[in-house]
C-alpha cells in the first residue's frame, strides 16, 4: 500500500483528467479520478484518503508549468500525480497552436518535479495515454518517446509509475472491442475503467490487472 491513511492526492492534467469536473459538484470530474475515489472509498474506508483534481482540458506540460504554483504547490497535497503529454503531441499532428517537442517536454516535467520535490510534495506519474488504439499509429508512434521520457524520471526520483500506456495498448492489442476512446483520444468507459485499474494496481489499492 502506497498511501497512508488520510493522506491527500492531487491529480492534475489535460481534458482526459478533467473529464468535465466543472459539472461535478464534487468535483472530481466524471471520468478515472472519479473511480479511483470511489473506489477507495468504498473499499478502503479506514485509509479516508482525499482526493482533488485540478486537470484542465487543452493543456499541455507547458500550461501546467504556468499553473503549478497556484493548482499543485499551493494546495500542498501529500501526493500530485501527474498525467500529461497528449496535447503535447496531438498539436503536432493537427496543426494547433503550441506543440510541445519532446526536449522542451522532458525538461519542463523535470523542473515541476524538482519544484514539488523541494516541497515535500511526492510524485506519482503516469504516463500519457493513446492516441488511437493501434500501437502502429502515427500518434502513438509519436508519443513513445514522451512515455519513455516520463518512465526514466519515475526511475530517476525513485517515484511511482503508472503504466497508462503500456497496459491501454496491450488491452487494445487483446480486445480490439469495446474501444478504449471515443475518437482516438478522449477515453470511453472501457477506457476510463482501465485507466483508473491501472492507477489503483501500481498504488497498491488493488491487485495487479494483468
Amino acid at each position: 500500500m502506497l498511501f497512508r491513511p488520510h493522506e491527500r492526492i492531487l491529480f492534475i492534467g489535460d481534458s482526459i483528467t478533467d473529464a468535465d469536473r466543472g459539472r461535478d459538484p464534487a468535483g472530481l470530474g466524471l471520468g478515472y479520478v472519479r473511480f479511483i475515489a470511489t473506489y477507495a472509498a468504498a473499499m478502503h474506508p479506514s485509509l479516508g484518503l482525499e482526493f482533488e483534481n485540478r486537470g484542465v482540458s487543452g493543456d499541455t506540460v507547458r500550461h501546467l508549468e504556468a499553473r503549478w504554483e497556484r493548482d499543485v504547490l499551493a494546495p500542498h497535497p501529500h501526493w500530485v500525480s501527474i498525467s500529461i503529454g497528449i496535447n503535447d503531441v496531438w498539436r503536432q499532428l493537427d496543426g494547433g497552436p503550441g506543440p510541445v517537442f519532446i526536449d522542451e517536454f522532458q525538461a519542463t516535467l523535470a523542473r515541476l518535479v524538482e519544484r514539488t520535490r523541494a516541497e515535500n510534495i511526492r510524485p506519482l506519474f503516469m504516463e500519457p495515454s493513446i492516441i488511437e488504439e493501434s500501437p502502429l499509429s502515427e500518434g502513438n508512434r509519436r508519443l513513445a518517446p514522451y512515455v519513455q521520457a516520463v518512465r526514466d524520471l519515475a526511475l530517476r526520483h525513485g517515484a511511482p509509475l503508472v503504466p497508462v500506456h503500456e497496459e491501454l495498448i496491450m488491452f487494445a492489442s487483446a480486445h480490439p472491442r469495446p474501444r478504449l476512446t471515443v475518437d482516438g483520444v478522449h477515453l470511453s468507459i472501457t477506457g476510463t475503467g482501465r485507466m483508473a485499474m491501472s492507477w489503483l494496481a501500481a498504488t497498491g489499492l488493488i491487485p495487479g490487472t494483468r
